[in-house]
C-alpha cells in the first residue's frame, strides 16, 4: 500500500493531510472576506502542508506559494521574491498581455522577471494593478515572511497596503512561525506603518491532541501496512507531542526500518531536541539557560533572573534580561501569561524540563 500521510513532502491533497478540515474551512472563510490574513504557529506544525493543500484543493487555480527564507534583506531578495510570485501566476493567467510596457518587467515565455536596479526598478504596485486589472480572484502566499524584514522591508509593507486598499481581486496568505518578529515586521499597531488600521485576522496552528496524535501514527502506519501496538503508539506521543513535522518523521523511519518501536521515538525525539536547542543557541548562548529555568519550573522573571545570575556567575541587568525574554518570545519560543513564562514548543519543554 502506498504510504501518504508520511510523506518527507508537504502535503498537496486534503485526504492526506490529517485532521485539519476545520482549519481549511475557517482559512477557506477567511481568505474570502479578507485581503491579507496571517497564518501563525510554531515551527514544523503543519503550517505549509495546510498552505499548500488549501490552495490546491480550495482555489486550484491563479495562486501562487513561495518560501522566503532565502530572500535575503535586499531590494534583489525581495524583488527575486515578487518575481517567483509572478512567474507561478504566469501559469494561468498569461501575464505578458498585462505586463507589457511596464518599466522593470520582462515576460518572456512563462518566466516573468522583476528588475531591482535603482534606474530600472519595476514598481510592485503598478504590476499588481495589472495582475488586478484581470478580474481573476488571485491568492498569494508568502511562507515565512517574518525574514522580509529589514531596511528594505517597508517595500513588502508598501505593495501589501495598496494590494489591501486597490486591488480587489488579490489576496495575500501570510505565514509566520517567529509570530512577534512577524508582526514587529508587519507593524499592525505602528500608526507610521502602511498597514495601520487595517483589518488582517490571524488563523493559529495549533498542534495535535494525544487522540489525534496518536490517531495520525496509527492511520500511517495502517496504510503502511506496517504492525504496531497501541502502547508503542502511546510512548512515541509522549516523547513528540502533537508537532505534527516530528511525528511524520517519527513514522517515516519506522517504515524505513520495518518495526514501530519506542526505541525510534527516542532517537526522533533526540534529534528534534538537538536541533532546536541549536536554533536556539544560534542566537545566543545565553538563550537555553533560560528554558532551563522555566523547564526546572522557575517561570517567574525574579526566579529566572536568579537562575541566570548563578550560571552566568554575575549580576544581570533587568533590562539585559528584558531583552532575552522579548526576543525568545517574539522568535516563538516563550509565551507569557500572568506574570509567568512557559516554553510553547513541546519537544524543548521536554528537553529542559528532563535535564
Amino acid at each position: 500500500m502506498v504510504v501518504t500521510i508520511f510523506s518527507a513532502e508537504p502535503k498537496t491533497s486534503r485526504d492526506d493531510l490529517f485532521d485539519r478540515q476545520k482549519e481549511l474551512e475557517a482559512l477557506d472563510g477567511l481568505v474570502k472576506r479578507n485581503r491579507i490574513i496571517l497564518v501563525t504557529g510554531i515551527r514544523r506544525i503543519g503550517k505549509t502542508s495546510l498552505i499548500n493543500v488549501y490552495l490546491h484543493e480550495f482555489v486550484r487555480r491563479n495562486f501562487a506559494l513561495v518560501d522566503v527564507r532565502t530572500s535575503g534583506n535586499s531590494f534583489r531578495g525581495i524583488y527575486d521574491t515578487f518575481t517567483g510570485v509572478l512567474t507561478k501566476l504566469n501559469r494561468w493567467l498569461e501575464l505578458k498581455s498585462v505586463l507589457q510596457g511596464i518599466r522593470g518587467v520582462s515576460v518572456l515565455g512563462s518566466g516573468v522577471s522583476l528588475s531591482w536596479g535603482r534606474e530600472a526598478r519595476a514598481n510592485l504596485g503598478e504590476v499588481f494593478d495589472r495582475v488586478d486589472s484581470m478580474g481573476v480572484r488571485t491568492v498569494i502566499a508568502l511562507d515565512e515572511a517574518q525574514r522580509l524584514r529589514g531596511s528594505v522591508g517597508g517595500v513588502v509593507l508598501d505593495t501589501l497596503a495598496h494590494c489591501y486598499d486597490y486591488c480587489k481581486n488579490i489576496v495575500f496568505v501570510v505565514t509566520g512561525s517567529e509570530v512577534g518578529l512577524l508582526k514587529e515586521f508587519l507593524r499592525l499597531e505602528d500608526t507610521q506603518s502602511p498597514l495601520f488600521g487595517r483589518h488582517i485576522p490571524e488563523l493559529r496552528l495549533e498542534g495535535f491532541d494525544h487522540r489525534d496524535s496518536v490517531g495520525f501514527l496509527r492511520r500511517g502506519f495502517e496504510e503502511a501496512g506496517l504492525p504496531y501496538e497501541e502502547g508503542v503508539l502511546e510512548r512515541a506521543v509522549e516523547y513528540l507531542d502533537g508537532v505534527a513535522g516530528w511525528l511524520n518523521e517519527y513514522g517515516l523511519r519506522c517504515v524505513e526500518k520495518g518495526v514501530v518501536s519506542v526505541e525510534v521515538a527516542r532517537e526522533v525525539f533526540q534529534l528534534a531536541a538537538k536541533l532546536e536547542v541549536e536554533e536556539v543557541t544560534a542566537y545566543s548562548k545565553n538563550y537555553p539557560l533560560i528554558l532551563e529555568a522555566l523547564g526546572r519550573g522557575m517561570r517567574r522573571w525574579s526566579q529566572i533572573k536568579r537562575y541566570l545570575e548563578q550560571r552566568l556567575g554575575r549580576t544581570l541587568n533587568d533590562s539585559e534580561l528584558h531583552r532575552y525574554l522579548t526576543n525568545l518570545a517574539n522568535r516563538g519560543f516563550i509565551d507569557k501569561e500572568n506574570e509567568e513564562y512557559t516554553i510553547l514548543n513541546p519537544i524543548l519543554a521536554k528537553h529542559f524540563s528532563e535535564d
